[in-house]
């Protein structure tokens, strides 16, 4: 429980921190208020350039009708302010066109920043339910754990009363035969369903504490025994691989005084060439322990008076008879065979017992 209540607080910090990133992301994006005071912006700068043209447009009236009686100046009047009209009118044309290119660029972006607005006002909503959820998991595993606290205390209390009870009932000398009854029949009465006096566990004769006591004890007993199977199961486990272990260890001996074979073997052709005893390679193992051991290995392998013993005794089991053989094999067989020497000695028992027996009958009848 303290471990789920621990991952589902790490779960939460992590989308808190994530709601957060999400948060800030969309403060620091354009909103659509951001948009409307833009568009507000080039709507005051076209009224701007609108009312400078129309401005124009008046000065220049103006201007022709108080000099139509002069011929000279009239005509430098009207160029003069046909050139201002042209340069106002292409300011103008120049400020719509911008004017126009923005307001395209803003209604272009405008669609992509609101769908992209709403996916991630979607995606925070997700991650709150997320966030929500694991609070909520948080919180059920903390009553969870603070319910098995109290269960661990109530357990802890129950079983230090009850050793006060049992030490309490051990101090008094005159009670102590009653109390070794009262246990015996608790411990009966845990197997059999019963109280110690024969009825029901709930039965009214039987004091309270008797029963808390008797709970107690069938619990203990139970946890007991389950502790029992599973240390059973732990050696059985260990014990297997201890004989995995040796069967590895009995394998790679072999293979390392095989390998110390081909080692001497390497060794002497090295040293049999010409001019080996200068040029042959040192071959050796770093450690000198290991390389003794499997030297006395190899040495008692090689071995030639248990060489000699094998081939003495194989010539010598050769040249038996059948019989001799069987008798060896047999002998052989229930010699190092414990189960065998058992059979045999209890049948030479029986087999002597019988012919006793049979020879006193017979004594015995003749007799009379």
């Amino acid at each position: 429980a303290t471990e789920r209540a621990a991952k589902a607080e790490a779960n939460a910090a992590a989308l808190s921190d994530e709601a957060r990133e999400m948060q800030r992301q969309l403060r620091a994006r354009p909103t659509a208020e951001a948009h409307a005071a833009l568009r507000d912006e080039l709507r005051a700068v076209r009224d701007a350039q609108t009312g400078s043209k129309d401005l124009a447009g008046g000065g220049y009236g103006n201007c022709s009708s108080g000099t139509e009686g002069d011929g000279g100046g009239a005509a430098a009047t009207s160029a003069a302010d046909s050139a201002t009209d042209g340069a106002f009118a292409s300011t103008a044309a120049e400020a719509l066109v911008a004017a126009g290119a923005a307001s395209a660029a803003g209604q272009m972006v405008q669609p992509l920043l609101v769908a992209e607005h709403r996916r991630l006002q979607s995606q925070m909503a997700l991650l709150r339910a997320k966030l929500t959820e694991r609070e909520d998991e948080l919180r059920a595993a903390r009553q969870r754990e603070k319910e098995l606290s109290a269960k661990v205390d109530e357990q802890v209390a129950a079983i230090s009363s009850l050793e006060d009870s049992l030490l309490t009932q051990h101090s008094t000398p005159r009670d102590a035969g009653r109390t070794n009854h009262t246990l015996a029949d608790i411990m009966q009465a845990g197997d059999s369903g019963a109280t110690p006096d024969g009825s029901a566990s709930g039965g009214h004769d039987a004091p309270d504490h008797q029963g808390a006591m008797l709970r107690i004890v069938c619990q203990q007993r139970e946890r007991a025994r389950r502790e029992a199977s599973a240390l059973a199961v732990e050696v059985k486990g260990a014990r297997e691989q201890v004989r995995a272990l040796q069967a590895a260890s009995r394998r790679l001996q072999g293979d390392n005084l095989a390998l110390y074979e081909k080692v001497r073997f390497l060794q002497s052709r090295l040293e049999s060439k010409p001019g080996g005893a200068d040029a042959a390679t040192h071959i050796s193992i770093s450690d000198e322990s290991t390389e003794a051991a499997y030297k006395e290995l190899y040495e008692e392998k090689m071995n030639p008076f248990a060489a000699f013993h094998k081939r003495e005794r194989l010539q010598r089991y050769s040249e038996l008879t059948p019989p001799e053989k069987l008798m060896l094999s047999f002998s052989s067989f229930f010699l190092s065979n414990r189960h065998a020497r058992i059979f045999l000695f209890g049948y030479m028992v029986c087999l002597h017992l019988l012919v006793s027996g049979s020879m006193y009958s017979v004594t015995h009848r003749t007799r009379c």
